[in-house]
């Protein structure tokens, strides 16, 4: 998507240049298409050759970005609530890790694992919480929440997940948050480590 003031005509445009097939037809069906790139005030310079263009006042172009901006940002957004929803799945995981730790070193590992609990608490409720403020009301659903046999592989294996999927959040400040919640179960995982 491109979008600019349009000189001398007073009205901001925005262009959705189409990537494939599916989006030129996509395109060309809305009515919006234009062979000449100009249509209602506004013109666009192709700079390659067969390019197909939709072609909208930016005023209108809210309504009309769904079959583009909107499919990208709702994928988007899925993602990062699904994402949250783990945050707090894994939390809750732990907990049932905590209740059901017995034996030798079973205080120091309850002890460790409420720590533990107590900062990714904390942390996944500012990331929650900025988030929604950066894109919004968010479908956020938990997952089902089982007690792992392996708690220590589970862990680890979180600690990927997260490094895997932060990328979808942009901002330096959302990282510095899951930075935290990352050095959490690193403290967390020494402790066990250390405890086992």
């Amino acid at each position: 998507m491109k979008c600019w003031q349009q000189a001398g005509r007073g009205i901001s445009c925005c262009a959705v240049i189409a990537q494939n097939k599916k989006d030129r037809n996509k395109i060309q069906a809305s009515g919006h298409y234009s062979g000449n790139w100009q249509i209602n005030g506004c013109i666009y310079t192709s700079e390659l050759p067969g390019e197909t263009v939709a072609l909208v006042p930016k005023i209108a172009f809210k309504g009309f970005k769904y079959f583009f901006m909107a499919k990208k940002e709702n994928k988007q957004a899925g993602k990062t609530a699904k994402f949250l929803g783990d945050l707090v799945s894994f939390r809750q995981s732990l907990k049932l890790i905590h209740w059901s730790i017995t034996g030798p070193g079973s205080y120091e590992t309850h002890i460790s694992l409420d720590q533990a609990i107590d900062t990714l608490r904390d942390v996944t409720d500012r990331l929650v919480e900025t988030t929604i403020a950066i894109e919004g009301t968010l479908d956020i659903v938990v997952p089902e929440t089982i007690k792992p046999e392996k708690y220590i592989d589970h862990i680890e294996k979180f600690y990927t997940h997260v490094e895997e999927t932060r990328k979808i959040f942009s901002e330096s400040f959302s990282q510095s948050i899951i930075d935290e919640f990352q050095e959490g179960i690193k403290q967390l995982l020494y402790r066990l480590k250390r405890l086992s």
